[in-house]
This record gives C-alpha cells, structure tokens and sequence, in this order.
C-alpha cells in the first residue's frame, strides 16, 4: 500500500512539475511599464496604466487588475496615436520549446463611416534585429464574448532567435477609441498546455 501511494505521490509530482511552462518574459503592469517602453508619434497621448473601468463609445472596458491602455475617448479630438508602441526588452527564444505569447485584451476595433472610413488597427510585431526592424506577427482583432479575452499565438517561426516584441496601436489620423493590454507572457509551451 505504501509503494502504491509513493508511486501514485512521485506520478502526480511529475505531471505537475513536467507541465508547467517555461517563462521567457512577461508583463503584468502592476509595477508600472518597465522594463517595457513606450513610444507615441502623431502627437496622441499613447499608452497609460490604470485600474479603471473605461468607458468608451462602443461600450465600457471593466475594471481590471493595473493594465496598459490607449484611452482616445478621453483625449479629444488631438488623439492621433498614429500609431503608439509598447515594446519588450530584448529576449531569447534559444532552448524554448514551443514558443508562445499570450495576453489579455479588450478592443472594439471601430472605425469612423464618414469618407474616407478610417478604422483604427491593432497589431504584434518582432523584431529579430535588436529592434532595427520589425516583422508582422499577426493583427488583433475584435472578439465578440467578454469584454476582456486572452489570446495564445504561436512563435515558432522566431525559435532560437533573440527577439523583440511589440504591440502596436493607430487610429490612422481619426479619433477613434484604443485597446487595453494586460498579462503579457512569452513562455516554451508544454504538452500539458
């Protein structure tokens, strides 16, 4: 009887030792942005952190644990984040097995109707050249369902290399409305996971 819960002990060990990820980097806001950075053109007011509900046109962003926001409805009419960016640290995806990022996030991906129909977009983009330039990994895009949504993306085409991250977001000269961003993590997936 003693093996028998020994073994079944060691066996529950090792599933939960064996699926938990390996965390390459994250961000979770709630000591501020650092050691990611911040940079706006267009003269908009780029990213902020709150705790706070947001109320926006389409409907209102909950409340949240500290998260990164671009708030265009309360900036004016000047808001013109054409675009913001929010960018990682430098790091290495060597050794990571099954590369992946995942985040939370709320965007209602408006645009205006009136000529010429600006919509404002919201993108992830690498860079595997310390930041010189930057690759498009793939667009964010409204989800119907929750107001805040969590999102995994695949790295595998950045395996080994030393990378950059960033989230970009452009109301294309318009006032639009913004995203919120939260619990960033690249990590080395699991078959568990």
């Amino acid at each position: 009887m003693k093996k028998i819960l020994l073994s079944l002990t060691l066996a529950c060990f090792g599933i939960a030792f064996n699926s938990s990820a390996q965390v390459v980097i994250s961000q979770d806001f709630e000591s501020g942005f650092a050691p990611w950075t911040v940079a706006t053109t267009g003269g908009g007011g780029g990213w902020a952190l709150t705790t706070n509900a947001r109320p926006t046109q389409l409907g209102v962003i909950p409340a949240h644990t500290k998260y990164a926001v671009v708030d265009e409805s309360i900036l004016g009419s000047s808001a013109h984040n054409n675009p913001t960016y929010l960018t990682s640290p430098t790091f290495s995806l060597a050794g990571v097995t099954s590369p992946y990022l995942v985040f939370d996030w709320s965007y209602f991906q408006a645009w205006i109707s009136a000529a010429p129909g600006t919509h404002e977009r919201a993108y992830i983009e690498m860079s595997t050249d310390g930041g010189s330039s930057f690759s498009l990994v793939d667009s964010i895009v409204y989800s119907t369902g929750t107001p805040w949504n969590t999102r995994f993306i695949s790295l595998a085409a950045y395996s080994s290399a030393t990378c950059v991250l960033r989230f970009a977001y452009t109301d294309q000269g318009a006032h639009i409305i913004g995203i919120a961003l939260d619990n960033i993590m690249v990590y080395g997936a699991t078959a568990a996971d």
